[in-house]
């Protein structure tokens, strides 16, 4: 970048040494070793970088996937699910014909979807320290699901929404 005074250049050349005591010799500039390899300071000039994007957090797992299984990510991105994969809030898990899929959530809740069928994970919360904190929406678009629920419906069954166009609905016991 340019440096037009000379303090700039002094005030460079001190940031030199400052990122390098072991390269330079004697606090002096002038005397480096050939081939040295010197960090340089950034460019003032230069637009500053954006900060980390946060990371989502992780609310389950496809455990299983028999058959054809895609995860349509919030983005639009799909993957096709042939190992264990994370799940996230937003992600659309789809049953292809002949398939079958098993989610595992970080409450210990179990999904199973049976062929040609779709979750989309709207929202889920888990807090183990703040039930109320903790929630999870979770809407059926077309097909089977088997729900088994776990810690959300125990602490806060009110927080536990499973949406669905059309239901035909079996409690079985105490799964």
């Amino acid at each position: 970048y340019p440096m037009t005074t000379e303090d700039e250049i002094n005030a460079w050349v001190d940031k030199v040494k400052q990122l390098n005591p072991a390269k330079v010799i004697d606090n002096k500039i002038n005397y480096i070793k050939p081939g040295t390899n010197l960090a340089l300071p950034e460019n003032p000039n230069s637009k500053p970088k954006p900060p980390p994007k946060p990371q989502p957090k992780t609310i389950g797992k496809v455990r299983l996937a028999q058959g054809s299984v895609i995860i349509r990510a919030k983005d639009g991105t799909l993957v096709t699910v042939d190992k264990a994969r994370n799940l996230f809030e937003g992600d659309s898990i789809i049953a292809q014909a002949k398939s079958k899929a098993l989610l595992s959530m970080v409450d210990k809740a179990r999904f199973e979807l049976g062929a040609q069928s779709e979750v989309i994970i709207t929202s889920y919360q888990y807090d183990e320290r703040d039930a109320e904190k903790s929630s999870s929406l979770v809407k059926l678009s077309y097909g089977v699901v088997r729900s088994i629920s776990w810690l959300i419906a125990q602490q806060a069954p009110e927080n536990v929404i499973l949406k669905s166009p059309v239901v035909a609905i079996g409690i079985r016991g105490t799964d």
